[in-house]
């Protein structure tokens, strides 16, 4: 009897979710479609790929932040490419920057935003913070920048 119920455990286990794991990954593969090879060569047709073209890659926020302050801006971008674009990740120089982003895929000629935040508290003077955008194009990184000037607090 115990070797029954182990048996139907794990056929049980086994039966539920690896499937769908299985096929939402070729799904998400299908849709990606990188031409960059193992070996770093290009491979196939590149005109299909989304293209992320960004109004601006760098902002100044100048010297008008005081310490303590959580500042921010929006990167706008277009999708100028023929298939939809998907940002997998933004990732940021430090602790004190933040990214968010839409984790849905951009339609040809359609726009988004990256929203990039920066903590000064604890951080008097100038910053210069980079965020690596990663997304399904070719080159499949983009670098945005925020610089400014921090004014310490007085005690």
């Amino acid at each position: 009897m115990k070797k029954i119920a182990l048996l139907f455990c794990i056929i049980s286990l086994a039966a539920c979710h690896p499937k769908n794991q299985q096929n939402d990954l070729l799904d998400a593969q299908k849709l990606i479609a990188n031409p960059i090879e193992p070996d770093g060569k290009i491979s196939g047709d590149t005109s299909q790929l989304p293209k992320i073209h960004f109004y601006e890659t760098e902002f100044d926020f100048g010297e008008n932040i005081m310490e303590g302050q959580v500042v921010g801006h929006e990167f706008k971008f277009k999708n100028t490419g023929k298939t939809p674009l998907i940002i997998s990740k933004a990732e940021t120089s430090c602790g004190c920057t933040v990214s968010e982003f839409v984790n849905e895929p951009v339609a040809p000629g359609k726009e988004g935003k990256i929203k990039i935040s920066y903590d000064s508290n604890g951080r008097p003077g100038s910053f210069q913070k980079s965020v690596i955008v990663i997304a399904n194009t070719l080159p499949n990184d983009t670098k945005l920048l925020i610089i400014g000037d921090v004014k310490a607090m007085k005690e």
